[in-house]
């Protein structure tokens, strides 16, 4: 007999929200990123995981099912005199 063990498949993703001062849809140098930005991740079986940006703009989810994911900036989480350079 053999310890066959087995581990669902799962991914991460990563990515910055970050003052576009030029609305070129890229963080150049000198923008800075935003903390305390809430991003919604909607997985591809259709579950939500909320996650908050950190200091440096910065975020990350683990343990994400495989397959496309929809990732959403909770704009009411912006700084008030910030506006989405992707989507206006």
């Amino acid at each position: 007999t053999t310890d066959d063990g087995f581990a669902p498949v799962t991914s991460g993703l990563t990515g910055v929200v970050f003052e576009d001062t030029n609305n070129n849809g890229v963080q150049d140098a000198g923008e800075e990123g935003i903390a305390g930005v809430d991003v919604v991740i909607t997985d591809v079986n259709g579950d939500e995981t909320t996650v908050t940006t950190i200091a440096d703009g910065s975020w990350s989810a683990t343990d994400l099912p495989l397959g496309d994911a929809v990732v959403d900036v909770d704009e009411t989480t912006l700084p008030a005199d910030i506006t989405d350079t992707l989507t206006t």
